[in-house]
């Protein structure tokens, strides 16, 4: 366990590395994402706003943006530069480098997590009533999107992978139940969002922030997303590694 963790830390330094670049501009642009979601939307939707839902949802798309369209389009970029094939020749399990991946793109992601709710509490004077669940329904949230997010990097050309997160995000913005209820949804675009992560992510994360009691199925399900994309990417990492060595072998 010791040997794991220390290895995991050291090679988070230095897939981080690459990404420090990157810092400072993502978490001006988190910063602004979050602003807008918290000061702009009231404005359209007029007087009666949801404080607490445009926190969590401000808090949610955040992390979506990072896991399933700014992460996913910059490591495609990587992957053309041999940015995987580089973290491949070390000689360490593939579950290494997903970890470090993760904890990396987490730590990007630290800034606009930590002052939306200062924005959320200097906007509309709401802060969340269970500030240690809410930040547990972010890791898994985060966990999850990432997770989808190396799936498809791993998987698919850079096009694909542009097309996709682009899809991913509209879809997640204007037709799925992250910034208004999920009543106003037809029955069965509802049936299909509660096996989607993004409803039951959305409905735990509110449930933290208004101090109300969640559902042990919506935990279930979140868990199981957040487990599964991680398995899954890192079982795309490895496989592409085979295949690389099947190509180098017969190209010798």
């Amino acid at each position: 366990m010791k040997e794991y963790l220390w290895t995991t830390l050291g090679l988070t330094r230095y897939v981080l590395a690459r990404k420090k670049r990157l810092l400072i501009s993502l978490a001006v642009i988190q910063i602004v994402f979050s602003a807008a979601i918290i000061w702009g939307i009231p404005l359209i939707a007029g007087e009666g706003t949801d404080a607490p839902r445009y926190l969590a949802s401000a808090w949610h798309l955040g992390l979506l943006s990072i896991g399933v369209a700014v992460a996913p389009q910059i490591m495609a970029e990587w992957k053309i530069d041999g940015y995987f094939d580089e973290l491949r020749q070390l000689p360490i399990a593939r579950c290494y480098l997903i970890a470090a991946e993760l904890i990396s793109w987490l730590v990007v992601a630290l800034p606009g997590v930590l002052v939306t709710p200062l924005l959320a509490w200097l906007g509309l004077d709401v802060t969340p009533a269970n500030p240690g669940i809410a930040l547990l329904v972010l890791l898994i949230a985060a966990l999850t999107y990432l997770g989808l997010g190396m799936i498809l990097v791993l998987t698919m050309s850079m096009e694909g992978v542009q097309a996709i997160s682009q899809v991913l995000m509209v879809v997640a913005m204007l037709f799925t139940p992250i910034l208004y209820p999920a009543e106003r949804l037809p029955a069965w675009v509802g049936t299909i969002h509660s096996w989607l992560p993004f409803d039951p992510l959305n409905s735990f994360l509110l449930s933290a922030v208004n101090g109300t009691n969640y559902e042990f199925s919506t935990l279930a399900r979140v868990l199981v997303w957040a487990l599964s994309a991680t398995i899954i990417s890192t079982v795309a990492m490895s496989r592409r590694r085979h295949a690389a060595s099947i190509s180098a072998a017969e190209k010798a």
